[in-house]
């Protein structure tokens, strides 16, 4: 949103009258709009999912889950890396 509203600003500026300091914020916001759309995280199912242990967990996910994914739970989580169920 803040990157278009910049956008949107510049194209009614004369060219001439941006000055440098201003290109370089423009140039890093694009950069991380840029950053935020390459690393976006999968899309949620809207709930969680429940495994009673990593065995059966790692039957869908053989890598274990990071924290941000629905089916990890700390509990499973046994040196709080906030990566459940991996293996070592």
């Amino acid at each position: 949103m803040y990157l278009s509203r910049l956008k949107s600003q510049l194209q009614h500026t004369n060219p001439r009258h941006i000055n440098r300091a201003q290109t370089v914020h423009i140039q890093v916001v694009q950069h991380q709009a840029a950053l935020l759309t390459l690393h976006k995280p999968p899309p949620s199912t809207g709930g969680t999912e429940h495994f009673a242990n990593c065995t059966e967990l790692r039957k869908k996910y053989p890598h274990g889950v990071p924290s941000t994914h629905p089916a990890y739970t700390s509990k499973m989580d046994r040196d709080n890396d906030n990566f459940a169920c991996e293996k070592n």
